[in-house]
């Protein structure tokens, strides 16, 4: 089956992309480390100075060229403070790739300036941001897909009403905090008017101080704990019973053919990781994979993650009834190189027209993909996987089935299309990964990272004796404070650490004191290295200063990055919030939402409802 046309839908414009990914916010100092909200202060100050910029519905900032920015953890929580970046709404794989390397270079000036204030606070040191999938305490981070997807639902009026119930859980779990707030604030007010009553003795007075005693024996600030565990559960509650409502109507009719797809797409575009279980080799394909827990979900914080957020379609029940839908894909990898990124948006555009178009793929069903994405991160291209059909095929034979298909289905489009270079690309990684995964530096990111740490592991002996020692360093590490650090950790300190069962588990490695000091460098270094490869700052991390050298292929120049800043994309909406930003006398006056636009002064609205809506 071809198309009609012989193009798809990224060569007409007419499909919608765009990617948010978190980065993480690090200071290295030279003297003393910054408080937490004066480095978000000098990190939000800095990204406003660098250009015009207008408040955001949900938090954060829509920025010149249509995309957003805003912080995912507040300034007065201890973890590791997070940056979400959002593109502008793009029409093909390689826009994405301008926004992104604009991103990088947003957050390389960004850096900068808040250096600058921070050593004027006296406070000397490094900003670095993290394009990474875990911080050090191993909570995960990662990227989310975003496609616009046609499709028209018989259920959309009940699946509604299922979203609804969603965000009322959601709702209530809000106004359950607000009155507990005022509640709070009443009770302080009420002390202090006692306080100020108190020289007066007339009767209303008296009054009035009795029923502030009243109010001032309630056990308010004892009720917070379990005030705010109510509301947590009313909220878990309603949205549990959205979610497979939700999921099984509304993803349907792609979930069982588009998560082979995803499950095995990572052989290209996973981001690598290093995990030590002691049992299997550290190097991952995936590093979102293990975190990976059901087929679909709303995401509320870090409990097992799901491979398509709901959230869209709970904050917004209507969504349901528009035939154009946004599906979020959560369980990707944040990602370094730029061929893996434009292939890996690429191949799951052309996958959704073909699903889109009536294209199915029973061969491919997987019987677990949760459990079979988790399979190929672990064990490779070549892991095998249970179909329902009950054969056996590995994560390359099913991207091979896709392409095959793919190939037949857009056998019309020209070379230079789009989605011919998307095919060529698609099949010659694939024969890369079957007979030269070295040829894949600087293209897929696992590759890279491993022709990397082998020459890091080799030179302190085998992956295997690596993996065991990790394992071992890893547990010590979670059993510390956050805070802690491993580089002078001696084996006595290890032993008090992991208590007399854990000395027990790993006492053949405790055994000789150079190995022990050997290893544990080697562990630093190859934590260090990881980091560096996701490092974007002023100076430029590893994978940055590689590119720069010409060391890394590069698909998108640095001059269109520098516009990108500042250009949005000329054929969706991004265009006109853009506009809107760069007209405006004031931006503080407007605030604005990826579908609406708002401008207090005039009280005027502007409702985008379709994302291919332009000037």
């Amino acid at each position: 089956m071809t198309t009609r046309s012989g193009s798809s839908p990224l060569d007409r414009g007419s499909r919608v992309l765009g990617l948010e990914t978190e980065y993480l916010v690090a200071f290295i100092p030279s003297r003393s480390p910054p408080p937490r909200w004066l480095l978000l202060n000098s990190v939000e100050e800095a990204i406003l100075k660098l250009g015009p910029a207008c408040e955001a519905e949900n938090g954060g900032y829509f920025l010149a060229n249509g995309g957003a920015v805003s912080f995912e953890s507040r300034r007065e929580r201890r973890d590791n403070p997070v940056l979400e970046l959002a593109t502008p709404e793009c029409t093909d794989p390689r826009e994405i790739l301008r926004y992104v390397r604009a991103e990088e270079i947003l957050l390389g000036r960004v850096a900068a300036g808040a250096e600058r204030t921070l050593r004027r606070h006296g406070h000397p040191g490094r900003v670095v941001f993290g394009r990474s999938n875990t911080d050090w305490p191993g909570r995960t981070l990662g990227s989310q897909e975003n496609y616009w997807v046609s499709w028209r639902d018989p259920w959309g009026w009940a699946l509604a009403g299922a979203a609804a119930a969603g965000l009322l859980g959601m709702v209530l779990a809000c106004v359950d905090a607000f009155f507990f707030l005022a509640a709070h604030a009443a009770l302080k007010l009420s002390t202090a008017v006692r306080r100020t009553l108190r020289a007066r003795r007339n009767p209303v007075c008296r009054g009035i101080l009795r029923a502030g005693g009243w109010v001032a024996r309630l056990p308010l600030p004892r009720l917070g704990p379990l005030w705010q565990g109510l509301h947590r559960l009313v909220r878990h509650v309603l949205v549990a019973c959205a979610e497979p409502v939700l999921g099984r109507l509304v993803l349907r009719n792609l979930t069982p053919d588009l998560a082979p797809f995803l499950a095995t797409r990572q052989v290209f575009s996973g981001g690598g990781a290093i995990e030590f279980d002691g049992a299997t080799a550290p190097l991952r394909l995936s590093a979102r994979a293990s975190r990976l827990r059901r087929m679909w979900g709303v995401s509320l914080g870090q409990r097992g993650k799901a491979v398509f957020d709901l959230k869209p379609f709970v904050r917004e029940p209507l969504s349901l009834l528009r035939k154009r839908k946004r599906l979020c894909v959560a369980g990707a990898d944040s990602l370094m190189c730029e061929t893996a990124r434009f292939l890996g948006m690429g191949t799951t555009a052309l996958v959704l027209t073909m699903l889109e178009e009536g294209v199915r793929f029973p061969e491919a069903r997987l019987c677990d993909p949760v459990r079979s994405w988790r399979r190929v991160s672990a064990a490779g291209p070549h892991a095998g996987l249970r179909n329902r059909d009950t054969r056996a095929r590995t994560a390359l034979e099913i991207q091979r089935l896709y392409l095959g298909r793919a190939m037949s289905h857009f056998a019309g489009a020209p070379e230079e299309s789009l989605a011919g270079q998307v095919l060529r690309l698609w099949k010659d990684v694939l024969e890369r990964i079957e007979d030269d995964p070295a040829s894949l530096w600087g293209r897929v990111d696992w590759a890279t990272k491993k022709m990397l740490l082998d020459g890091l592991v080799f030179s302190h002996g085998d992956w295997k004796r690596y993996g065991a020692y990790g394992a071992l360093f890893d547990e010590v590490k979670r059993r510390l404070p956050e805070d802690a650090s491993l580089t002078g950790i001696d084996r006595e300190t290890v032993r008090l650490c992991l208590g007399p069962r854990g000395v027990r588990a790993f006492a053949p490695l405790l055994e000789d004191g150079e190995e022990f000091a050997r290893q544990r460098a080697l562990y630093l270094a190859g934590a260090k290295l990881n980091f560096g490869l996701h490092e974007i700052s002023r100076r430029g991390g590893y994978y940055q200063q590689l590119r720069a050298a010409g060391e890394i292929p590069s698909l998108i120049d640095e001059e269109d990055g520098a516009l990108a800043m500042t250009q949005p994309p000329a054929n969706t909406r991004a265009a006109i919030r853009a506009r809107a930003i760069a007209l405006a006398r004031d931006p503080s006056d407007m605030r604005a939402s990826w579908d609406v636009i708002r401008v207090n002064s005039l009280k005027m609205r502007v409702t985008m409802r379709d994302p291919l809506l332009t000037l």
